[in-house]
């Protein structure tokens, strides 16, 4: 049996320049800022980015794996997971913990970025409109701007986004307030405090919200809970649907299915 490790950190103290094409095989460590119109490519690891992301730039990190051979007869990848053969437990971890195995940006984000991760996606600060955000594990960001995409094989969380925007959890969808004319799917459970008018979102557990405004649809496969929600929201459970309060819509009509 034959393991292939992960790859050393390689660190940069410089700035990714307006319109470069840097491209790395293994994790990375920026400690400056990606310019504008950039492209960052990272084979075998991830990368940190103590700085900001300009507009228009693209990072993508397939994230770092062990890959396992067995006698010639089965090669076995991935990012972390136990898989047992022929009754022997064989743990595949991707990487170690202290180094970059997805993307993570401390700083600022800008207009019309994209970011495509193997692991995990994490901001620490703002996304500005038209962020694009895949992730084969979790998306983790703060307040993100219009027209956002964020796309997770397990879990979304977010604080506020803006109008327009698309969800895709594959597990667990979470955020504090999402603009209006808004779509999101979970696979599990959907937790937004606020959700804005002629919005849809659906679950394939439960879901739960403080405020459901006007014009909403909301499904869920199991059980639907609401503080308050406009008498004109569409909320539909398999099983319970529970809404606090009700209040009377406003404004204009809701758009017709």
């Amino acid at each position: 049996m034959t393991e292939k490790q992960a790859k050393e950190t390689l660190t940069l103290d410089r700035d990714i320049a307006a319109g470069e094409a840097f491209e790395h095989d293994g994790p990375v460590i920026l400690n400056g800022n990606v310019g504008k119109n950039a492209s960052v490519t990272i084979k075998n690891g991830g990368i940190e980015v103590t700085g900001n992301v300009g507009d228009d730039s693209k990072i993508s990190a397939e994230g770092s794996a062990i890959t396992i051979e067995t006698n010639g007869n089965a090669v076995i990848s991935g990012n972390t997971g136990t898989i047992n053969i022929n009754g022997n437990s064989v743990t595949i971890v991707g990487g170690s913990t202290t180094e970059p195995n997805g993307i993570k940006i401390q700083g600022q984000v800008g207009n019309d970025v994209t970011l495509t991760s193997g692991h995990d996606i994490k901001l620490k600060g703002i996304a500005g409109n038209h962020f694009v955000a895949r992730a084969r594990h979790d998306v983790d960001v703060k307040n993100i701007g219009n027209d956002a995409f964020l796309a997770a094989g397990h879990d979304i969380e977010f604080k506020k986004a803006g109008e327009n925007g698309n969800f895709e959890a594959g597990h667990d969808l979470e955020g504090k307030e999402v603009g209006p004319n808004s779509n999101g799917t979970s696979g599990h459970s959907t937790e937004i405090d606020t959700i804005g008018r002629n919005s849809e979102f659906h679950s394939g557990h439960k879901l739960e919200s403080e405020k459901i405004e006007s014009c909403v649809t909301a499904e869920a496969g199991h059980s639907l809970e609401v503080e308050q929600a406009s008498d004109s929201a569409k909320l539909t459970a398999r099983q319970d649907v529970e809404v606090d309060e009700t209040f009377e819509h406003t404004g204009p009509a809701c758009p017709k299915p």
